[in-house]
């Protein structure tokens, strides 16, 4: 995360909406693809029934994903730091496009920024990766997979590193 950071602290402000991409991407966890497609259409505000008492939640439907042909439907839950990125993005645009890009583009302008600014090169699905990983982390695997859009734990699996800090912790929790 702090070679990401230090990669958006060189954004030029006219790209703007580039850093906004890396954040909400960061926030989600979505593929490129997802966020790159990204439609004003696709955005829904929904009452979530929590512990708690009912809240809204903006939810992001893809109209096209990586697992759409097996008839996998893909939901992705936009927080509320997530859900204000693409208000302020809505606001902006006029078009049903959120981003002027796709995701070889995407993927590029990242790349081409480290280049140009002596960082260690990364790519958009490391941060999918990561996001993978927090998850799993703070809030285990089946939510991790649900979060992911995976049909199967074993595919979540691959993303999220398992924390071995937890596991020596509970070794020796029980020893």
């Amino acid at each position: 995360w702090d070679v990401v950071l230090a990669t958006m602290a060189v954004i030029p402000r006219r790209q703007k909406h580039l850093y906004s991409m890396i954040e909400l991407q960061w926030l989600t966890g979505m593929r490129p693809g997802e966020l790159v497609r990204m439609q004003r259409d696709e955005l829904t505000i929904e009452t979530a029934p929590l512990p708690g008492g009912p809240q809204q939640v903006m939810v992001y439907r893809p109209a096209w994903h990586k697992t759409k042909h097996y008839g996998f439907d893909r939901v992705i839950f936009l927080p509320p730091e997530a859900q204000r990125i693409v208000e302020d993005r809505l606001r902006l645009i006029r078009g049903p496009a959120l981003w002027p890009y796709t995701t070889g583009s995407y993927r590029e302008a990242i790349i081409r920024l480290c280049r140009n600014h002596g960082l260690p090169h990364w790519t958009p699905n490391q941060i999918r990766h990561s996001f993978a990983t927090r998850m799993r982390e703070s809030s285990g695997l089946d939510v991790t997979q649900v979060l992911m859009g995976h049909r199967r734990k074993e595919t979540t699996e691959i993303y999220a590193k398992p924390d071995c800090t937890a596991a020596i912790e509970a070794i020796f929790k029980y020893a």
